[in-house]
């Protein structure tokens, strides 16, 4: 099953990738910062920003952090979507200028 979140974020993808086929451009994972942010996406973001100074990772490097992360806190049977790390997610893909 797909999510409305997964379902919007496949989209950001798929236009992110036709707008840049080379993969030049850089990414990151937008967090809402209130009481409700979930841990999985403040490593998500810690991840995306230490990696790479905070200049952004690849749409493939994003995704794999995003799974990575995602099994870590929820488990090895966690069944990981694309762009959804955990249930009732409220962070998303951006592209970072």
């Amino acid at each position: 099953p797909v999510t409305i979140l997964g379902a919007s974020q496949k989209g950001r993808e798929i236009a992110f990738k036709k707008s840049d086929p080379e993969g030049k451009n850089r990414y990151t994972w937008a967090v809402r910062h209130d009481t409700r942010t979930s841990d999985i996406c403040k490593e998500i973001e810690h991840r995306v920003s230490v990696e790479n100074q905070g200049n952004g990772v690849s749409l493939q490097r994003l995704n794999e952090i995003l799974k990575d992360v995602s099994l870590k806190h929820n488990g090895q049977n966690w069944q990981y979507r694309d762009w959804t790390p955990h249930i009732n997610c409220r962070s998303g893909l951006v592209r970072k200028f």
